[in-house]
């Protein structure tokens, strides 16, 4: 549901669309994580935040990234341990949503990213993408707005344990230093045309007068080292995390230079599930 498909819908239409969206959400969100095992171990909600840090040290336009260090603290600070720990989908929007013509939702699709852990990440991300305060300059949209999502969620799950207002929060710093990593990227001729939205000082571009707050030296280590194995500190990493590094260790001097034309083709993997393989590789 991307680009100019949804103008083929009538408000009417749109609304049910989302509020489909929202049930087949909270139907993910109810799956037991013990029927997926090849998934990892939830890291914990620290893991959550700090995870960026290596990201945010290499992205472009380093004062639109003001306040990350001040938001990173109040993140840290205000963790709600009581959410829900299963499996969640990881990029939960409206571009990995197919629907047929008659708008029917058919499949979610993108499920690169998914794994084991608070399951109000999804709802913090697309109740984030689909609120406009959380965007400087706004584009017009008939789709519904963050809260009445998080209300169709709620129908659909029923009690939600957590604080769904952190995990917007999350959403929108994990976005602002994604933005200006890709935006390195870009320019320097690994990623193709950027468009690189502005936003409001407690999102991303994260900005403003926190640019005044004393730097902080995230200390540098070396992840793919430690994570070779597929373990870090005697738990299993998250498994999106744990191919990509175990891929990477083991075939130098190769990159991923871009995705090929054709359908990619499944694989199984050592955990019981499906790889899909779709890059071509190009020795440096």
């Amino acid at each position: 549901l991307k680009d100019d498909w949804p103008l083929q819908f009538s408000d009417t239409q749109l609304r049910t669309m989302a509020r489909d969206a929202m049930t087949a959400l909270a139907g993910i969100h109810k799956v037991d994580p013990a029927n997926a095992p090849y998934l990892g171990q939830f890291w914990g909600y620290e893991f959550d935040v700090t995870r960026w840090d290596r990201f945010y040290e290499r992205a472009a336009e380093p004062e639109l990234l003001a306040l990350q260090p001040r938001v990173k603290q109040l993140l840290l600070e205000n963790i709600p341990h009581d959410a829900r720990i299963a499996v969640y989908h990881g990029d939960f929007q409206w571009s990995n949503l197919l629907y047929s013509r008659k708008a029917e939702l058919l499949a979610v699709i993108d499920w690169e990213l998914c794994g084991i852990g608070p399951t109000l990440n999804d709802l913090g991300w697309i109740c984030a993408f689909s609120d406009p305060e959380a965007w400087a300059h706004t584009q017009p949209t008939r789709m519904p707005h963050g809260d009445e999502l998080e209300a169709w969620y709620r129908e659909g799950y029923g009690e939600v344990e957590g604080n769904v207002r952190w995990f917007k929060a999350l959403a929108m710093y994990k976005f602002g230093i994604i933005s200006g990593f890709n935006l390195m990227l870009h320019r320097r001729g690994k990623r193709g045309a950027c468009d690189v939205a502005e936003r409001e000082p407690g999102g991303a571009f994260l900005g403003g007068d926190g640019g005044r707050l004393a730097n902080v030296d995230a200390p540098r280590h070396d992840f793919e080292g430690e994570v070779r194995e597929g373990v870090r500190d005697g738990r299993q990493l998250p498994r999106f995390i744990r191919a990509d590094a175990q891929r990477r260790a083991s075939v130098p001097r190769i990159r991923v230079r871009r995705p090929l034309g054709k359908a990619p083709q499944p694989t199984p993997d050592a955990g019981g599930g499906t790889q899909f393989h779709q890059h071509r590789l190009a020795r440096d």
